[in-house]
């Protein structure tokens, strides 16, 4: 009635060999004030996209965040000023 097509009993699956193209990325230490801003950008974003809060309001709460880590790396990094302290060499000792 119907003409039944050849069935494939066995396949055979060739993989080919396939060379990643690997490229080295420079790891840059990240400071903790570093590592927080860039967490708590990431929950920004993450309500951002669950619904929880406005477009208005990320920008707001990423513009605020971002002045505090330029304001407290700011302090951080600034030098603290004091006396030196020297050593007073005695001339007459010898």
């Amino acid at each position: 009635m119907y003409e039944e097509e050849p069935t494939i009993t066995e396949e055979t699956i060739t993989e080919t060999a396939t060379e990643e193209e690997v490229e080295e990325v420079e790891l840059l230490e990240l400071s903790p004030l570093e590592l927080e801003f860039f967490l708590t950008r990431s929950d920004i974003w993450d309500k951002l996209v669950r619904n929880e809060i406005s477009i208005d309001d990320a920008k707001k709460l990423i513009d605020t965040l971002y002045t505090n880590l330029v304001s407290l790396s700011k302090a951080s990094t600034s030098t603290k000023r004091g006396r030196r302290k020297t050593l007073k060499s005695s001339k007459n000792s010898s």
